[in-house]
């Protein structure tokens, strides 16, 4: 288990494990490029080596911290969970009010554009300011394990 399951871009999980085991990384990380070539499954396993509580440079999927993780593999269910609790209200004021975030763990967060408006056609998904005010005030604390990850994800898996 862990970054030698993420096949390709060996130069780029090489650089991300040499952060992790010097301790030297960089406030923000930028994943981009176009669509399947794995950004989201990097950021997430990035997240999860960056809170492993065996491994300094890798994740080993077995401990607390990586199992509670795991979920993020595929958001889709958190996402109606999530819907399920605040309401499927198109509602900006309540969109603003109560933002989707997705956190299986007190540290990573997972953001996504607002899934009442990707079920309109019309609409472009976007991240509300509101979900982005809540990351703002939750990175002001100190994280519970070893290091605090938000994931904001332009477009959710299909």
């Amino acid at each position: 288990m862990g970054f030698g399951e993420f096949l390709g871009n060996e130069r780029i999980v090489s650089a991300l494990r040499g952060m992790l085991g010097r301790e030297r990384v960089p406030n923000a990380l930028l994943f981009t490029g176009p669509r399947g070539i794995g950004k989201f499954t990097l950021a997430r396993m990035f997240a999860q080596a960056a809170n492993c509580e065996r491994l300094k440079d890798d994740f080993c999927g077995e401990c607390a911290s990586c199992l509670r993780m795991a979920p993020l593999a595929d958001p889709t269910p958190l996402i109606e969970a999530g819907l399920a609790g605040r309401g499927e209200s198109a509602d900006a004021a309540t969109v603003e009010r109560m933002p989707l975030i997705l956190e299986t763990h007190p540290d990573v967060w997972l953001i996504v554009p607002d899934p009442v408006r990707l079920r309109n056609p019309v609409a472009r998904p976007m991240i509300r300011v509101g979900q982005l005010r809540a990351v703002q005030r939750a990175a002001y604390f100190k994280p519970q394990g070893r290091r605090r990850v938000f994931i904001l994800d332009g477009v959710p898996a299909a």
